[in-house]
């Protein structure tokens, strides 16, 4: 049974059409308290110290509320940021990614073309449901 129960995705020009930014809009939806919940810092075009950066400011508000963080795609800062855990996207070697982080945290990743290689992995999710306007 997985540690929780919702998937928040963070997006950075979704927030800015709100008007908020990432930080702000992660504190809204879990202060004072979000057990059940995870959240994915995903930079697809970030370096990886500007992820960094975001995974350190959303933990600090994860952990107060209760809440794990999950990194996207930079596995190697599972440990020194003592995250909770990592997400691949389709396609990607989840062999790499396991070695990368302790074997004790989640391991996720993003399925889009049917099956694909799950074996090692903690959850999948599985999308697009509909048809999303940020690709094809």
């Amino acid at each position: 049974m997985l540690p929780f129960r919702v998937l928040l995705i963070t997006d950075d020009d979704a927030c800015a059409i709100a008007g908020r930014g990432v930080i702000e809009t992660i504190a809204r939806a879990l202060l004072p308290s979000a057990k059940g919940a995870a959240v994915l810092v995903r930079m697809k075009h970030a370096s990886v110290d500007d992820v960094a950066r975001r995974c350190v400011a959303v933990s600090s508000i994860g952990k107060r509320a209760g809440a794990l963080v999950l990194v996207h795609t930079h596995a190697q800062l599972v440990a020194p940021l003592d995250l909770d855990g990592a997400h691949v996207a389709d396609g990607a070697h989840v062999d790499e990614a396991r070695i990368a982080m302790p074997a004790t945290k989640l391991l996720g990743a993003s399925r889009h073309r049917g099956s694909g290689a799950d074996g090692g992995l903690d959850y999948v999710t599985r999308s697009a449901i509909f048809r999303p306007t940020s690709k094809q």
